[in-house]
């Protein structure tokens, strides 16, 4: 061979190398902009769509995703918080991560889904038309305890100035402003003083009936993990569920977050109006988880995957089974609803949805027992003040169907592993013309 062509061939093999080099490994080294996460592209019309969503229905901003199998392959932000480490509050979503925290302790023993509650309070929680039945955990987590809700005076949340005048003139509310409480003092004096009283109660016997009841899993049970593990049930929830799925824009104090969090907003006669920052900033409620999309996705992941998140074993699979068993069902405006252990099923998918005012969340996967696909998705629009009929009736279902329809689609035509990018057989294909085209070049010399 010339000395001329052994240069050019040199040349070409270094860079054929390079090429397969890096189509190889490209799953580890990818890197993304923060705004946006690519690792299966998304439909240039779908993404087209949800732009035009924000801005017929005004919604200030929004972080959209899917997950297919173990890996977060498509997000972006929208809006004028684009950035996808922005954090929003989740409402309801919690309740999954209640689920979680209780079968953790159900799986080492601390706890059973049997277990009276009672024997975890530091008063009787009885049903006064029933005072012999027992309450369990599993009936609560159930939402079949028939425990109500509490009114707006008795939520556990604190009214600063700011915020008193803020719902004062905006809303016209009149609001008083009381002193905080610990939530081991709202428990003691407050909920253990007003269960007696049958307006907060379904008629029904315990565990017979469905009735969504937020006091009974967000209150009861968070006080039964402090009791159990004898720390506050925020940093169980940190320790044992949001640092081992490396959730790092994640957590219950919003003060933690000041310059990413999403600012919330509601919606009065086509006006977005902004909450004071002393609503969002605070830390008033043990009900107010907060995270960013791609760590939602990662609790989300986990579940998709009998309780697996790169290595770490969230939940065994039979404990996944058992919160993912539908315990009650039922049809509702032509759509069929189900609930298990902190988990719902509606509109074609199951997980759990979340409203707190300023905000609305919702994470939904495949209905399959072994789920390939799913979507989540933040927005700092809120209908839990003001009824706001555009985002919830028009808004999200559009929305919802798109994203869900567009992971149907990915997921059908991917195989996307944990790394995030080409699949293993594609791998190891690459890998062996590696090898082929060093093996002939070794002959050829």
């Amino acid at each position: 061979m010339s000395s001329t062509k052994s240069k050019l061939y040199k040349k070409f093999s270094l860079n054929f190398l390079t090429i397969i080099f890096l189509l190889t490994i490209f799953p580890i080294i990818a890197v993304f902009p923060e705004d946006d996460i690519t690792v299966i592209p998304i439909d240039s019309s779908v993404d087209t769509q949800i732009q035009q969503l924000l801005q017929d229905y005004d919604v200030p901003s929004l972080a959209a995703g899917i997950v297919v199998n173990d890996s977060l392959v498509w997000a972006k932000g929208y809006g004028d918080q684009p950035s996808l480490d922005t954090v929003y509050m989740l409402g309801s979503i919690l309740k999954p991560f209640i689920a979680t925290a209780i079968l953790q302790l159900v799986e080492d023993g601390t706890l059973a889904l049997d277990d009276d509650v009672s024997n975890y309070l530091p008063f009787e929680f009885r049903h006064p038309n029933y005072p012999t039945d027992p309450i369990t955990i599993q009936m609560c987590l159930s939402h079949r305890s028939s425990f109500l809700e509490f009114p707006n005076d008795y939520l556990l949340w604190d009214r600063d100035p700011e915020m008193v005048s803020w719902v004062t003139n905006t809303l016209g509310w009149d609001v008083t402003s009381w002193t905080p409480i610990s939530f081991e003092e709202y428990m003691e004096e407050v909920v253990s003083s007003i269960i007696t009283n049958t307006s907060f109660w379904l008629s029904n016997k315990p565990g017979t009936t469905y009735q969504y009841s937020n006091s009974g899993v967000q209150l009861i049970l968070p006080y039964i993990i402090q009791n159990v593990t004898s720390q506050a049930y925020e940093i169980y929830i940190q320790d044992n569920i949001l640092t081992p799925l490396e959730m790092e824009n994640s957590g219950f104090n919003g003060s933690n977050f000041a310059q990413t969090h999403a600012k919330p907003y509601l919606r009065i006669n086509d006006i977005n109006f902004q909450f004071p920052d002393e609503y969002y900033l605070g830390s008033y409620s043990i009900s107010d988880l907060r995270t960013s999309l791609p760590d939602l996705a990662k609790f989300m992941i986990a579940h998709m995957n009998q309780g697996n998140y790169k290595g770490f074993k969230l939940l065994s699979s039979s404990s996944i089974t058992q919160m993912h068993t539908k315990h009650t069902s039922w049809t509702y405006e032509g759509n069929n609803w189900a609930y298990g252990l902190g988990w719902e099923w509606k509109f074609g998918g199951q997980g759990h949805g979340g409203a707190v005012p300023g905000f609305l969340a919702d994470f939904l996967m495949e209905d399959d027992l072994d789920p390939s696909f799913g979507i989540t998705y933040l927005i700092n629009r809120g209908s839990s003040w003001v009824q706001d009929d555009a985002l919830l009736n028009d808004f999200q279902p559009a929305l919802r169907t798109l994203l869900f329809e567009e992971g149907a689609r990915m997921s059908s035509s991917s195989t996307t592993t944990a790394a995030g990018g080409p699949g293993f057989d594609l791998q190891v294909l690459v890998l062996g013309l590696s090898v082929l085209f060093l093996y002939l070049r070794k002959r050829r010399h």
